[in-house]
């Protein structure tokens, strides 16, 4: 569906477009719809080591989602900082201009390739990762959200302080006064760090929280028919 996706887009853009206002080469328009499907496919290995790790499809396919969504509001800053980094050992400017993707940023072969690799090695970290968390799957964790317990605490903190960034954005530093601790989002962060971690806590223990609610239902009712 991707490469037929990548073909459709070809076609309407060398035959509805004058040539004249295309700037791209054919060869490097090519080649950077390449560099988006290894991107796409590495998402879909992305969502093959979550399958394996997460045991509730419903809540497993959310949180996909919401991942790649907050990805997506932070991924402008991620730019900022790595171009802030590549221009300090390239001892190039900054030009502040904004960018799109990495593979936009920097605009030739060479580093397209250097960042295909690097996609092409985290598509493989995913795959060989779900086969060996597959060997090691319990049966009696099915159901859980998480099928691992020893990642639930992780995965709750790397979450919550995840959601924090992506809703809040920019978590400075201040003053002890509340105006600025709001104006920097750090109150708002806190807040919605916890409320997170309480939430996936809570998912991840569901179970246990279930099976206690139902005895100190129970309890009085075992009391009262004894009587």
């Amino acid at each position: 569906m991707a490469i037929t996706a990548v073909s459709i887009n070809l076609f309407i853009l060398y035959s509805r477009i004058p040539h004249q206002y295309i700037n791209y080469p054919l060869d490097k328009i090519i080649f950077y719809q390449f560099c988006i499907l290894l991107v796409a496919i590495c998402y879909y290995f992305l969502g093959f080591f979550s399958g394996t790790i997460l045991g509730q499809g419903i809540t497993g396919a959310l949180s996909l989602i919401g991942f790649v969504f907050g990805l997506e509001l932070i991924k402008q800053n991620i730019l900022d900082i790595l171009n802030n980094v590549f221009n300090n050992i390239l001892n190039n400017k900054n030009d502040g201009i904004y960018y799109q993707s990495f593979f936009v940023r920097f605009d030739t072969y060479s580093h397209w390739l250097i960042l295909d690799g690097f996609v092409i090695l985290t598509t493989f970290l995913f795959y060989f990762s779900a086969q060996y968390f597959y060997q090691r799957l319990s049966l009696e964790e099915r159901g859980n959200y998480l099928l691992f317990p020893k990642f639930r605490l992780p995965i709750s903190l790397v979450a919550g302080l995840f959601t924090a960034y992506s809703i809040c954005g920019n978590i400075g530093l201040g003053s002890s006064s509340i105006n600025l601790l709001i104006r920097y989002n750090i109150l708002p962060g806190i807040l919605v760090f916890v409320i997170t971690f309480c939430f996936f806590i809570v998912l991840n223990n569901y179970k246990k929280i279930y099976e206690k609610i139902g005895m100190i239902i129970l309890k009085p009712n075992n009391q009262l028919s004894k009587k």
